[in-house]
């Protein structure tokens, strides 16, 4: 109750007034952490960022006494919404704490992404009604995602075989899951063919680079493989992918050797080659023509083998009448060898005879693989040996003459 009061004779009646005290403090809301800081990796789940309420220099000190809401949404840069992460545009309720988290899914998109780090920005506002005193500050905070998706392409097997004069095709393939876009942007590799056992006369020297398209799961290129028209082993060769010097590190290799091998299927013929004659005391000469493809300067790449027999007939080869040497051995025929020659002794006897002849034979020698591809269309040949050796008389003239030896005998004698 108020009193009433006198002063110096004048009276004072009792009343009230109130005092306004005008509230001028401002009070801020930033993003002060959280993952605008540090980039934020695919797979992880979320971009974290804490919204503080501060005073006009960033510290936290400030107090709000009342609730309030701050508008936060997202705008799209290189990142792309609802793509590389959630796009949001919601109320944020403040309440007497200093600092509320907001949580932004980031999605992976299991895609090698064109850029290696991709951004989106995030901004405040106020919300209608909210007092002028509360500020958010708009400046727009940059989040930025690393893309930490791996592809891993390489050839689509390790070895393979192959026939002569055939392209063939080299791919490159997409190595790991299910992708619709397994890369974002186009990239080179290098193929190189390298020989082992080959020669650039068996195939392609060399592969250029090989361009993966933008989201192609695989790329192919062709090798020409050549008929040397040659036999030969089966050869090999063997293809390296390669990384060129502008190869994003998320792109990894896997199986990048891949051995050819170029099976043969040239053939060759071994065949006796005519005459097969002489006079006894003369060596008889074995020819033998190797013939291939027409095409070929070289019908064999490798040596061949033979194993070459002699075969008695109306010659022999045993006892003190023999009429030749017998034979029985392996022959090497050398590389590229159209013709080979083996002699065969034959004997004069002396003895008047009528002509004789014995058989040679050839077959298969050790030549590994190469058996199946190694005709001998007639095995055996048969030589003859002439002889030449002259009888002292022949027939009435040789009893004549027995006769007069005998009867000069009888005359010197008596």
């Amino acid at each position: 109750m108020l009193r009433r009061d006198t002063v110096d004779g004048i009276n004072i009646e009792p009343s009230e007034a109130s005092v306004g005290i005008y509230d001028s403090d401002v009070a801020y809301v930033r993003i002060v952490g959280g993952s605008r800081d540090l980039p934020v990796n695919e797979g992880d789940g979320y971009a974290r960022l804490f919204l503080a309420v501060t005073d006009e220099f960033g510290s936290m000190t400030c107090r709000v006494q009342f609730d309030f809401t701050v508008a936060v949404y997202t705008e799209a840069g290189t990142a792309t919404i609802n793509i590389d992460y959630d796009h949001i545009s919601r109320n944020i309720q403040f309440s007497t704490d200093l600092s509320v988290l907001v949580k932004i899914r980031i999605i992976d998109d299991d895609t090698v992404d064109r850029y290696r780090e991709e951004t989106f920005q995030v901004i405040l506002q106020n919300t209608p009604g909210v007092t002028q005193r509360i500020k958010p500050v708009r400046t727009p905070v940059t989040v930025v995602i690393r893309d930490n998706d791996v592809a891993t392409f390489g050839l689509e097997r390790a070895s393979c075989k192959v026939d002569e004069a055939v392209t063939l095709t080299v791919c490159v393939v997409f190595r790991g899951m299910e992708r619709d876009c397994p890369v974002e942007f186009p990239f080179d590799l290098r193929l190189e063919a390298r020989a082992v056992t080959t020669t650039s006369a068996d195939h392609d020297p060399n592969v250029t680079d090989i361009t993966i398209g933008e989201c192609s799961r695989s790329e192919c290129t062709n090798i020409t493989v050549y008929d040397d028209s040659s036999l030969e082993l089966d050869e090999t060769f063997y293809i390296s992918l390669l990384k060129l010097p502008n190869h994003d590190g998320r792109i990894r290799l896997d199986i990048v050797k891949k051995t050819v091998t170029i099976e043969d299927n040239d053939h060759i013929s071994i065949i006796f080659k005519d005459p097969a004659i002489s006079v006894e005391g003369f060596p008889i000469q074995v020819c033998l023509l190797i013939e291939g493809s027409p095409r070929s300067d070289c019908p064999s790449l490798v040596a061949i083998q033979v194993r070459l027999r002699t075969q008695d007939g109306t010659a022999t080869s045993r006892g003190s009448r023999r009429d030749y040497v017998a034979v029985s051995r392996t022959l090497t025929i050398p590389v590229c060898a159209k013709e080979f020659r083996y002699n065969i002794s034959t004997i004069d006897d002396g003895t008047v005879e009528n002509h004789e002849y014995f058989n040679v034979t050839l077959t298969h020698g050790s030549n590994r693989d190469l058996n199946e591809r190694i005709n001998i269309p007639t095995p055996t040949k048969r030589y003859e040996i002439l002889d030449d050796d002259s009888k002292l008389c022949s027939s009435y003239w040789e009893v004549s003459c027995l006769a007069t030896v005998c009867m000069l005998s009888s005359i010197l004698n008596w």
